[in-house]
């Protein structure tokens, strides 16, 4: 019965028919994607084909972070969910300069990524560790930025993190810009699918987590911590409180796998190019593509072109950009550019 059960949600979902109001269809990996661990680079091909998803929201009453131009980008293959966090700031203060105070782990700049795999989402529960027990099915993957795992990928151990400890490849590494001075960090994850276990203590694969009546719970917090006088300042995707999605995730958002098919979105290698990059005066464009947005690091569209190879770049100001390429409203690429 339970098989059968199963089977029948997977056909409505693969079909349309059993619908999940999602803030996010993960696309998946075409064929010619070859596994990768993370580096905490942003450099693997697969990446700029990806659309960037903004955090600029402030958790419940916290000061307001100061990291604007933060985004993260997701993609899943039938074993893994990769996703990758671009956080943009100012003031670097993680745990490893602030190891008297370890025990406060949490208000130190890193990221924080919940999810929720169980069939009924609003329950009320988050992956809290309390009185020796978590809830079952709702998992946080938050390490603290130490300084031997800067530039290392490693993988995080420990009671809170459940199923998933020992488990999750993680990277994170520094960013500076062309002054040489800080200017942020990029966090990079594989998720293997079968270490999610539901609450009903089973293994998940990529087939029961596209199969979940109610989509995947998921949300981003980015800790910033300026050393101000303010402590702790979060920027988060959706869950702006009031309850901290580690206690509960209610709020959070929801996001699917989507079936790489020809209705959905598939990521391929090189299906377009830009050049030049650094780009002074035209930018040019290939591929199989009809439509081109540009955009700022922030979100802001300042410019489309629609049928046409080549784009005037000399009424836009210096600084990066986000270059995304459509065919019938298809996203075909993304592609982060400098303007001289």
């Amino acid at each position: 019965m339970k098989k059968l059960l199963f089977t029948l949600i997977s056909v409505l979902v693969a079909t349309g028919l059993f619908a999940v109001n999602a803030d996010l269809v993960v696309p998946k990996a075409g064929a010619d994607f070859v596994d990768f661990v993370p580096n905490g680079l942003e450099d693997e091909p697969i990446w700029s084909q990806i659309a960037p998803k903004y955090i600029t929201k402030t958790f419940n009453d916290d000061p307001a972070p100061t990291v604007d131009g933060t985004y993260f980008k997701m993609f899943y293959t039938d074993e893994y969910i990769y996703l990758l966090v671009n956080v943009t700031d100012d003031v670097f203060n993680p745990l490893y300069m602030n190891m008297g105070e370890i025990k406060q782990e949490h208000i130190f700049d890193k990221v924080e990524v919940y999810f929720d795999i169980n069939d009924v989402l609003k329950d009320g529960q988050g992956p809290a560790y309390v009185s020796g027990f978590m809830a079952k099915g709702h998992y946080q993957m938050a390490p603290g930025i130490l300084e031997e795992n800067v530039g290392s990928v490693f993988m995080p151990a420990g009671l809170l993190y459940g199923s998933l400890t020992g488990q999750v490849y993680v990277c994170y590494d520094i960013k500076t810009n062309d002054q040489g001075k800080y200017a942020g960090y990029i966090v990079e994850y594989q998720f293997p699918m079968y270490a999610f276990i539901n609450d009903r203590s089973e293994e998940m694969d990529v087939e029961s987590l596209k199969a979940l009546p109610n989509g995947i719970g998921f949300d981003i917090i980015v800790v910033d911590n300026d050393k101000d006088g303010y402590g702790r300042k979060r920027a988060v995707w959706k869950n702006t409180g009031p309850d901290e999605p580690y206690n509960n995730m209610d709020n959070c958002a929801v996001i699917t796998l989507g079936e790489g098919g020809a209705s959905e979105k598939q990521i391929h290698m090189s299906e377009t190019k830009v050049y030049p990059n650094p780009v002074k005066n035209v930018l040019t464009v290939e591929g199989d593509i009809n439509k081109v947005v540009i955009s700022t690091v922030t979100g802001q569209q300042i410019k489309v072109v629609e049928n046409q190879t080549t784009i005037d770049f000399t009424d836009i100001s210096s600084g990066f950009y986000f270059v995304e390429t459509y065919q019938d409203s298809i996203l075909k690429g993304t592609h982060k550019i400098i303007k001289k």
